[in-house]
């Protein structure tokens, strides 16, 4: 008898990598426009604010990835690579010191929202016509 595991971990996985490279692309970006972006409050800028923004939604589009890949369970999908990002905001705490207020309920929001991503990815974005 063959077991059907409930999570699909490569769906997972490259949604956070999705995720994680428009991470760093952003992040690269803001740190270009504006030096000191990391070492405050994102809010405290609107260039700041953007980039949380766009952090947010790298989350969502990571999430959204996932569940179309696992084409069943798809907020759970989507929710796990937000989880993966929280996991991984601890494990940076250990390292760098514990993040900020902001960056902590960013990537909780971020997670949420990335599991409604994953849900939502179950509607194509174009119908075809037959």
């Amino acid at each position: 008898m063959q077991h059907k595991t409930r999570i699909q971990w490569h769906a997972v996985l490259i949604g956070y990598t999705v995720d994680f490279l428009i991470t760093l692309a952003v992040v690269n970006i803001g740190v270009a426009l504006e030096p000191q972006i990391l070492s405050g409050s994102f809010f405290a800028t609107p260039i700041g604010t953007i980039v949380a923004i766009l952090l947010t939604l790298s989350v969502a589009v990571g999430g959204w990835i996932a569940g179309r890949l696992a084409r069943h369970e798809r907020f759970l999908h989507g929710f796990l690579v937000g989880g993966i990002g929280i996991i991984m905001l601890l494990i940076q705490g250990f390292i760098d010191g514990p993040a900020g207020l902001d960056a902590i309920l960013l990537q909780f929001t971020a997670t949420i929202l990335a599991g409604f991503a994953g849900q939502l990815s179950q509607w194509p974005a174009v119908r075809q016509r037959k």
